[in-house]
C-alpha cells in the first residue's frame, strides 16, 4: 500500500455518527479490522461513509459485503469505481472493483482467516471487493485546468483551477478531453438542488468526449488514442478526466466532437424516454414541453424518425424552429396550453415528455388523453431564473406528488419518472447498445445535434449565465 495522505473529510462525511467516530481516537483503536469507506454513488455523485470491516492482501484490502443483497451500496463498485478509505484517521483513495472466480475464492479465505468469526456469515456467493490504492499523481506531471464549484450558489461560483494531472486507477482509463458538454443538469448540481448530487468541491459536466491519453494498472479493453464517449455525471468541464473503461463508448471516425457529445445525455435521454419509458408507437401523439431546449430538439427529431405526431411547447420566438422539426409549436405564454392541445389532437395526447414539472406538471397530467402516459424527467420548475428558489421547489415537488398519486385513481392515466444515469446503472447494457445506435444514426445524417456554441473552459460561467437567463437554443459545449 502507497503511504495514506491526509485530507479532510469534512465534505464527505453525511453521516454524523459517522463524522464522529471518524475524527475520534476511537476508530484509531477500531483500525485493525474496522474502515470507513466513502463510497461515491453513480447515479447522483454524492458520497456517503459507512463502517466496513476489511482484511489486508497481497494486491489489496478486502472487503465482504456480508447480506448483500438488503445492502445498495455495494452495487455502486460492481464495476471499478474510486473510494476513500478512512484507515487509523488517515486516509487512503483507491479504485474498488468486484473480484470473482479463483481472485474471490482466496481473499474470501484470507479474510476469514483474519476474522474466523465472520464464518457463519460468509458464503460462497457472498460478493468480495478489493480496493487498490490510487497512484499518486507523479511529482513530474504537468498541471491540468479544471471548472471547480467552489460552494453552492450562482455562475460566480465556477472557478478555474489548475492541479497535477491524475493518474488513472485499476480499470480505469485516463480521457484527454476534447468536448464536455454543458446541461441544465449541471446548473441543478451547482445550485445543490440536483437529488443527491455532488457537495462542493467538485467539478461539473455530466458528458464527454476525448480521446484515451492512459490507461490504469492491469486494465484492458481501450487503447490509447481512442476518441470515446462517457457518462460522467460530473467532471467533465476539465482538461483530463479519469473514468472506468467499461463507460467508455467508441465514438466513430469522422464525428464531429461537438456533435457527438451530444449524445451521451442529451439524445440518449430523448432516445430513451420515447423507447423505453413511454414506450410509443408509430402513429402515436406527443407532446414535448421545452421543444427548442436540447433535449426538447432531440426529442422532436427522434419523434420524427419514429412516425409520431408531435407538438412541442415554446416561445411565440421559438415557433419557427419547432416547425422546422415538423412539429406542431404551441406558444406557452399565449392562453390554455391544454386547451389548445386538446383542441388540436381531438381530446388529448397519448404521451407528454415533461422537463419542466411544478404547475406544468399538472397541465401536462390534464392534456393525456384516457390511457395516456406522463414521463417526469426535469427539475426546470424548482429554479428561477437559473437560481435555487425553496418556494418553487417545494412547489416542484408537491406537483409531482400530485399527479403520481392522481395516476392510482380510475382514468387510465399512468405517470412514470425517468432518470438516465438511473437507468444506466441498472441496465448498463441498454445504455451503450442506444449509445451506439444514435452514433450510427448521426454518421447517417438521420439526427442532427444543434450546437449552441463551442467555448474554452474558461467560458463556463458565461455558459451558465446563458442558461439561467433561458437564451440558449441546442447545447453549448466546452472545448479545452
Amino acid at each position: 500500500m502507497s503511504t495514506p495522505r491526509r485530507m479532510s473529510l469534512q465534505n464527505h462525511v453525511l453521516n454524523p455518527v459517522v463524522g464522529r467516530v471518524l475524527r475520534s481516537p476511537l476508530h484509531r483503536l477500531l483500525s485493525g479490522g474496522v474502515a470507513l469507506i466513502t463510497v461515491t454513488g453513480r447515479r447522483t455523485g454524492r458520497s456517503y461513509t459507512l463502517p466496513v470491516m476489511y482484511a489486508r492482501g497481497e494486491d489489496g484490502l478486502h472487503v465482504l459485503v456480508g447480506r448483500h443483497a438488503r445492502k445498495t451500496w455495494w452495487h455502486n463498485v460492481r464495476t471499478p469505481a474510486p473510494v476513500r478509505l478512512l484507515i487509523g484517521r488517515q486516509e487512503v483513495e483507491g479504485t474498488a472493483e468486484l473480484l470473482d472466480g479463483p481472485q474471490a475464492v482466496a481473499a474470501r479465505r484470507n479474510y476469514l482467516a483474519r476474522f474466523p468469526q465472520a464464518a457463519r456469515e460468509v458464503g460462497e456467493d457472498t460478493p468480495v471487493i478489493r480496493i487498490r490504492p490510487r497512484p499518486e499523481p507523479r511529482s513530474d506531471a504537468p498541471p491540468y485546468q479544471h471548472v471547480v464549484v467552489s460552494r453552492f450558489g450562482g455562475p460566480e461560483v465556477l472557478e478555474l483551477a489548475e492541479a497535477p494531472r491524475p493518474e488513472p486507477g485499476p480499470g480505469e482509463a485516463r480521457i484527454k478531453v476534447v468536448a464536455a458538454g454543458v446541461s441544465f443538469t449541471d446548473v441543478l448540481m451547482r445550485e445543490g438542488a440536483y437529488p443527491g448530487g455532488p457537495r462542493p468541491p467538485f467539478t461539473p459536466g455530466y458528458d464527454v468526449v476525448g480521446t484515451v491519453d492512459a490507461l490504469g494498472p492491469e486494465t484492458g479493453g481501450a487503447v490509447p488514442g481512442d476518441l470515446v464517449a462517457a457518462l460522467t455525471v460530473h467532471g467533465g468541464y476539465a482538461e483530463y478526466v479519469c473514468v472506468p473503461v467499461s463507460g467508455l463508448v467508441p465514438v466513430p471516425a469522422g464525428v464531429d466532437p461537438a456533435e457527438a457529445v451530444c449524445l451521451p445525455l442529451t439524445y440518449v435521454t430523448a432516445y430513451q424516454l420515447l423507447r423505453r419509458v413511454a414506450r410509443v408507437r408509430p402513429g402515436e401523439r406527443v407532446l414535448v414541453h421545452g421543444a427548442a431546449g436540447a433535449v426538447g430538439i432531440a426529442l422532436l427529431q427522434l419523434g420524427r424518425a419514429a412516425g409520431l405526431e408531435m407538438y412541442g411547447t415554446a416561445t411565440a420566438d421559438q415557433a419557427g424552429l419547432v416547425a422546422e422539426l415538423e412539429a406542431t409549436p404551441i406558444d406557452y405564454r399565449a392562453g390554455d396550453v391544454v386547451a389548445r392541445v386538446r383542441s388540436a389532437t381531438g381530446g388529448g395526447v397519448d404521451a407528454v415528455l415533461d422537463g419542466i414539472g411544478g404547475a406544468v406538471a399538472l397541465r401536462s397530467y390534464r392534456a393525456l388523453r384516457r390511457g395516456g402516459r406522463l414521463v417526469l424527467f426535469g427539475h426546470y420548475a424548482a429554479l428561477r431564473d437559473g437560481r435555487r428558489d425553496l418556494r418553487r421547489t417545494a412547489g416542484f415537488y408537491a406537483a409531482g406528488a400530485a399527479v403520481l398519486a392522481a395516476s392510482l385513481l380510475p382514468g387510465g392515466r399512468r405517470v412514470r419518472t425517468y432518470r438516465i444515469a438511473r437507468l444506466r446503472d441498472r441496465r448498463p447494457d441498454l445504455y451503450r447498445h442506444d449509445l451506439e445506435h444514435l452514433f450510427a444514426l448521426l454518421v447517417q445524417g438521420r439526427i442532427s445535434p444543434r450546437v449552441a456554441a463551442r467555448l474554452p473552459l474558461k467560458e463556463a460561467r458565461g455558459a451558465h449565465e446563458r442558461i439561467g437567463r433561458e437564451a440558449v437554443t441546442g447545447r453549448q459545449v466546452l472545448m479545452p
